[in-house]
Order: structure tokens, then C-alpha cells, then sequence
């Protein structure tokens, strides 16, 4: 694994690494791996780290408590660790949430408003708890059926 030796440099200061190409066919959502890119991507000193995963952040956080990691698309970052609270997340990660296990409730009654007849919902998820935490059925009030989307690979 390793970022392209090309770095495109904007003028407004924007600095983008391109993953080499293994990197971008290698399965980047496990954590081992993310953490050999983001090892990478701090050795370029950047002023700030934008990811948009879950195990990104974590393994952006796990690597510098210095430099400020700006997470968006993120499930569930006071669970995993990520921030302290959304008010105040403290450290040096901020940014902002997915949909979440805690709005997949709100989101079950607005299909019950849509569809009232609605008993079982289908969820396509990840497997990955780096990615989403696990929804409990009794707190939707429904049956629920998970479709668990692995890589090739497992």
C-alpha cells in the first residue's frame, strides 16, 4: 500500500494524495490497512485530515492526536470512540454524522406512516462494527431481516 508520488497541489492550498492503484483495489475498509494510508497521508504533515468513513476516522485518530480530522458520513461517532459528545467532541476530531443507528428508529415510523401495514422491513447493511452498529428489532417495533453486504474477500 502506498499514496501515488503524485500530489496534486491547488492554489487555494487544497493538497489531494490519489491512493496508488493497488491501494485502491485493496479492501482499504479494514483497519490494518487504512492505518498503513493514513501513516502515509501524515508523513505529508497535512493541516488538517477530511475522512469520510468510519474506520477512516478511527484509524486517522489512532495515528495523531495533532493534526485536526474533519469526519463526515460517520456512523455513530460517540460509540466508537470518535468524539466525546456531537456538542462538544473535544480532541481533535469534529465533523459531522451518517443516518445512525439512533435516527433508524425515527426512520421505521416514517415508513410505518407511509406503508402503516409495514411488519417487516429489509435492512442491506455492513458487517464491518467499524462501519455500523447493529440495530436491535425490539427497539423498532418491527421484524427485521439483515442483509449483510462482505467483501470478496470474506
Amino acid at each position: 500500500m502506498r499514496l501515488i508520488g503524485l500530489v496534486l497541489t491547488f492554489a487555494v492550498g487544497l493538497v489531494l494524495a490519489p491512493l496508488a492503484p493497488e491501494a485502491q483495489q485493496a479492501n482499504v475498509y479494514r483497519l490494518g490497512t487504512i492505518s498503513i494510508l493514513v501513516a502515509e497521508l501524515i508523513a505529508l504533515k497535512p493541516d488538517v485530515i477530511v475522512v469520510d468513513t468510519t474506520p477512516g476516522a478511527i484509524a486517522a485518530m489512532q495515528a495523531t492526536a495533532a493534526i485536526p480530522i474533519v469526519m463526515f458520513n460517520v456512523s455513530d461517532p460517540v460509540d466508537t470512540g470518535l468524539v466525546a459528545s456531537l456538542a462538544r467532541p473535544d480532541g481533535n476530531v469534529t465533523g459531522s454524522t451518517d443516518f445512525g443507528t439512533e435516527l433508524a428508529v425515527k426512520a421505521v415510523d416514517l415508513m410505518h406512516a407511509a406503508v402503516p401495514r409495514a411488519a417487516r422491513i429489509a435492512i442491506f447493511m455492513s458487517d464491518n462494527p467499524h462501519i455500523v452498529k447493529p440495530v436491535d428489532p425490539a427497539e423498532l417495533g418491527v421484524v427485521v431481516s439483515t442483509l449483510v453486504a462482505r467483501s470478496l474477500e470474506r
